[in-house]
């Protein structure tokens, strides 16, 4: 890695910065509990697969290398940590190793490089791996070979495998350069990139696409909020960084030179905003989606302000509050010392170690079960080293557990079953717990119907208000093996919910049903009623179990209504 050790060799201030970040990393993972998605995808490092429900498998790989060396939250987190600290001398090349000052301030101010220098989620790899690729770009663009075209087929394969967003930082450094059509060595990015990926896309079509699914098909439509607009507008400066974010948009806008690099950096930026502005118009956006983006901001930014005095002299100023500000949240994060700004304000960071110790304890030897919360059911399988399953229904979203063999290892069993509000059944045993009320029941002869599957024969109906209609359904179980009884107190019947944009409306039984008699390929008809107002509206069939809500049984259906 030639620009790593040049840049560490042209400046030993930006050894020691590189180390000094390393070590305040590593300090940090040590004493923060994990955040509630880093729990989860420890849960994906203990089933290593080459694909997720949510996300590529880079973050599981990592954390699985990093459980190698250390236990606890330190191993989750040190090769994030480690990425973090050997991303800086890499970008530092990027921006010309020039301004060691003005660069090191701008990092410490950047609230991307704070938060993914340690948080083991898929945005930190995906950092990395951004500064990798566009030094592989730049490498390419300047020496047409074969050697640099692997180097960008392989740093592209690395983006895609973090994060699918890692798609925009190519698909707009293409746009910016269509020069590239001329290279046949462009091509054989191509085709290394499909080969490099595949086995991810392979793993996607033999899981009937998951990922897909959920982020896109099964997202039903919002009607639109300005305000989205204007909350993803301030969010973008706030990931760049809380004070100085306008500055170096201001500094990336004014910078326009004209080689084939700064023209990728400045179309990745712009081409990031408008792509998630338009987002907006459908949802709202989580303004670590534009995480990826700040890497080409940076770049840009400080080349420019590196240039201007005036502009320099306040971006330092700035940076060094904002670093003020992020060395006190940092503390804070370890210590608790000021609760307000702490545990509750950011409760997934605290006390979810004796949580899970309490929920252990009520469970009295009995697997264990948490309606509803991937999250939940993750941290306990963290702080207690024992499985526990995210039992889903219609009132969450489908995940990773639905794709897991841990219901399927619980079926027949005496299970505990615990949730964090009341809704459905008052009949439950509560008890206190560091954070906040829990509910445990317990189920003899447990059964899950997450593997069956029920599927329409069309994705998108159009019909009539205020009339009865006919929707066929199909049957599949994709595990023929499950134990096959349930419970007397535990009905099964055939339940849809109906939908208006993202609002659920309400909840229809259909026919009480043996889900035994069900085989692959088993059909029936239904009859519903259509709506009395007409508009976009959506569908999902699902098994309801006893006073439980509907399984999640098949996707989001569309049906608009004339």
């Amino acid at each position: 890695m030639t620009p790593l050790f040049t840049a560490l060799r042209s400046d030993k201030r930006i050894l020691w910065f590189t180390l000094a970040w390393f070590v305040v990393n590593l300090v940090q993972s040590i004493f923060t509990e994990l955040a509630h998605d880093e729990a989860y995808y420890w849960m994906y490092a203990r089933k290593l697969d080459i694909g997720y429900y949510d996300h590529p498998p880079m973050i599981a790989l990592i954390i699985h290398l990093g459980g190698l060396i250390f236990k606890g939250e330190a191993g989750v987190r040190f090769i994030v940590v480690l990425m973090g600290a050997l991303g800086i001398p890499l970008l530092y090349d990027l921006c010309g190793r020039k301004d060691f000052r003005l660069f090191a301030f701008i990092l410490c101010a950047s609230t991307v490089m704070q938060v993914y220098g340690f948080i083991a989620v898929p945005d930190a790899p995906l950092l990395f791996f951004t500064i990798l690729f566009f030094i592989a770009y730049r490498n390419y663009i300047s020496t047409d070979s074969v050697r640099n075209a692997l180097f960008v087929a392989l740093a592209i394969a690395l983006l895609l495998y973090s994060k699918y967003h890692g798609l925009l930082v190519v698909l707009f450094t293409v746009i910016s350069n269509f020069a590239l059509f001329r290279r046949k060595t462009f091509y054989a990015i191509i085709a290394l990139t499909v080969l490099f990926y595949s086995p991810h896309v392979l793993w996607q079509i033999s899981h009937d696409y998951p990922s897909y699914q959920y982020h896109i098909l099964n997202k039903s439509q919002n009607s639109y909020n300005p305000l989205d607009s204007l909350e993803f507008l301030g969010a973008t400066v706030l990931v760049a960084g809380p004070l100085t974010g306008v500055l170096l948009i201001i500094g990336l806008w004014k910078n326009r030179g004209g080689d084939a690099l700064n023209r990728a950096l400045r179309f990745t930026f712009f081409g990031f905003v408008l792509f998630f502005l338009v987002s907006t118009f459908n949802s709202p956006i989580e303004a670590n989606w534009m995480a990826a983006s700040v890497v080409p901001l940076i770049i840009l930014a400080h080349d420019y302000i590196s240039r201007t005095e005036k502009f320099r002299e306040w971006t330092i100023r700035l940076a060094f509050v904002s670093l003020l500000v992020f060395a006190f949240m940092r503390i804070n994060l370890m210590t608790d010392l000021v609760p307000q700004l702490g545990s509750k304000s950011m409760p997934e960071f605290y006390g979810w170690k004796k949580w899970a110790e309490e929920v252990q304890k009520h469970a009295d030897g009995c697997p264990v079960a948490i309606m509803n919360s991937y999250q939940r059911a993750s941290k306990y399988s963290f702080y207690t080293n024992s499985e526990a399953l995210s039992l889903n229904n219609m009132a969450y979203r489908r995940n990773q557990y639905d794709i897991w063999d841990i219901a399927e290892d619980m079926q027949g069993k005496r299970i505990a079953l615990f949730r964090f509000w009341d809704e459905y059944s008052d009949s439950l045993e509560s008890f206190e717990t560091t954070r906040g009320k829990m509910m445990v029941q317990f189920i003899d002869h447990f059964r899950s119907y997450t593997k069956y599957r029920i599927v329409t024969d069309k994705d998108w109906y159009t019909f009539p208000h205020s009339c009865d209609v006919e929707i066929p359904l199909e049957f599949y179980d994709e595990d023929p093996s499950t134990v096959k009884g349930h419970s007397p107190e535990y009905p099964v019947c055939l339940a849809y919910r109906r939908y208006y944009y993202n609002n659920f409306e309400s909840e229809i039984p259909v026919d009480e049903i043996d889900p035994d008699t069900i085989h692959s390929g088993y059909k029936v008809v239904i009859h519903i009623r259509t709506p009395d107002k007409p508009g976009p509206y959506y569908l999902r069939f699902g098994f309801r179990s006893g006073w439980m809500p509907p399984y999640i049984n098949s996707h989001l259906i569309r049906m608009d209504i004339e």
